[in-house]
C-alpha cells in the first residue's frame, strides 16, 4: 500500500476479502483507491469486488504468456461472469484429464 506519494509500505499477505474490506474503509473515508492485479486463470472476481467497493481496479496482462504468445487478445476474454465460469470448468476438466493420463 502506498499513500499520498510516500514510499510503499512493506508487503503483507492478505486474503481477497481483507483487501476488499480495506478498500471499502478507505473509500468511506473519502480516499481514492487504485488497485492493480495481474490477469490470471482465476478469473476476474476480485476485480469486480474491488470495483464494486469503489476502487479504480485495473487488470494487467503479463508480458509473455506460458504458451509463448506475446499477449492475450480481447477475443479470448470472457465477457460475462457466467462465461468465465464455463471456461474455468472446461480448464479444470482438461487439467484433470491431463493429470489422469500422466498417472
Amino acid at each position: 500500500m502506498q499513500e499520498d506519494g510516500s514510499l510503499a509500505q512493506r508487503p503483507q499477505r492478505t486474503s481477497g476479502g481483507q483487501v476488499v474490506t480495506l478498500v471499502r474503509g478507505l473509500v468511506r473515508a473519502g480516499r481514492k483507491v487504485y488497485v492493480c492485479q495481474e490477469a490470471g486463470p482465476c478469473g476476474y472476481g476480485l476485480h469486480r469486488e474491488l470495483s464494486a467497493a469503489g476502487a479504480h481496479s485495473y487488470v494487467v496482462v503479463p508480458r509473455t504468456l506460458a504458451d509463448g504468445r506475446q499477449q492475450k487478445t480481447d477475443g479470448l476474454d470472457a465477457t460475462t461472469p457466467e462465461e468465465e465460469q464455463q471456461r474455468a470448468q472446461s480448464r479444470h476438466r482438461n487439467q484433470l484429464k491431463k493429470s489422469q493420463r500422466q498417472w
